[in-house]
């Protein structure tokens, strides 16, 4: 739940980046403003790579050694050794999944209402 906050950081930091600088960049190289249809296939495209980015990161935990040094484990249940992977890895998909809301939900909530 903590990291779930870098899906909401990501969203406050970036969209004043992306309406400041990045659409009206974009919409001058093209020749035109960007169009809804635009910012939502890149962000369906920036969602599914942050669900590539969070598979790709569950194989890599999966592949870590087990620490079985601790005897006891703080985090996990009795029993149940954690892998030696740093958690902070999960800012990266959160983060992803955070900018993509930039580009998909003002499209979808303009096609709804």
């Amino acid at each position: 739940v903590f990291f779930m906050l870098f899906n909401a950081l990501a969203a406050i930091i970036f969209t004043p980046i992306f309406e400041a600088a990045l659409f009206p960049a974009l919409g001058r190289a093209q020749g035109s403003p960007i169009r809804p249809g635009q910012k939502l296939v890149a962000g369906l495209l920036l969602a599914g790579l942050g669900n590539v980015a969070a598979a790709a990161l569950e194989m890599r935990r999966r592949a870590a050694p087990l620490m079985c040094s601790e005897a006891v484990s703080e985090c996990a249940p009795a029993g149940v050794h954690m892998r030696d992977i740093s958690a902070f890895w999960m800012i990266l998909p959160n983060a992803l999944v955070g900018v993509a809301e930039i580009l998909v939900k003002p499209c979808m909530y303009a096609f709804a209402y």
